[in-house]
């Protein structure tokens, strides 16, 4: 089996499985998969509209200012200074966007919803994927930032947030990605704060991304508009 090779999930027991790329083939056709079987996609997309922090208040005080009907430039130009404060300083729990404001304790997790429409979370740890309660409330409010999640595929693609040690990426990945770097920092961490070796290995898994992106199927360019 070459490194580079397609996975299929048995819906059954959740599991992956490595396809040879004759197999794949024959499952990118939904007959073939005859409900048992589901092709996991190659789609690797950045969701944009989650990389800028966006402070809640913003749009309340921007309606508040144009709304007035007498305001002066100096007025306007203080405002603007202030709102510019604000998206240096805002915090990302606050507009939803960081894993922490979905229930999930950690800055590196990712999201896959269901065929129920039920949404969980996973996160990397040294002990494999651990599993975190979702609130859906929050999930709602994320898909609303960015509705390019609504069409997630089920089961089979996920939202993987990294907004751990200052970082913030978003991206839609195939599910087998997020287990791969599930393995990456099983394998690299050490001792109780991780070591030398993960965070480094997890910043060249998310530098390598935009790469494989542009090396997916041709649903995942069209998606990424390459």
């Amino acid at each position: 089996m070459p490194s580079e090779h397609r996975h299929l999930l048995d819906e059954s027991n959740d599991l992956l499985l490595c396809l040879c790329r004759a197999c794949a083939l024959l499952f990118d056709r939904d007959a073939a998969a005859r409900g048992h079987y589901r092709l996991v996609p190659q789609r690797r997309l950045r969701v944009v509209d989650l990389d800028r922090v966006v402070d809640l208040d913003r749009v309340t005080d921007q309606d508040r200012v144009t709304d007035q009907d007498r305001v002066t430039d100096q007025d306007r130009a203080a405002d603007q200074n202030r709102l510019a404060d604000q998206d240096r300083v805002a915090d990302p729990r606050r507009d939803g966007s960081d894993p922490r404001a979905l229930g999930i304790p950690v800055g590196l997790a990712f999201v896959v919803p269901g065929d129920d429409g039920a949404v969980r979370a996973r996160y990397p740890s040294p002990i494999g994927a651990t599993h975190w309660d979702l609130e859906p409330a929050a999930w709602r409010r994320l898909v609303a930032r960015a509705p390019v999640l609504a069409g997630l595929t089920p089961r089979v693609e996920a939202l993987l947030a990294n907004t751990a040690r200052g970082r913030r990426e978003f991206w839609i990945v195939p599910i087998d990605d997020c287990y791969r770097l599930v393995a990456i920092v099983r394998r690299e961490w050490t001792g109780l704060s991780g070591g030398s070796r993960v965070w480094p290995a997890v910043d060249d898994f998310f530098a390598a991304l935009p790469a494989r992106s542009r090396r997916g199927s041709p649903l995942g360019r069209g998606a990424a508009g390459n």
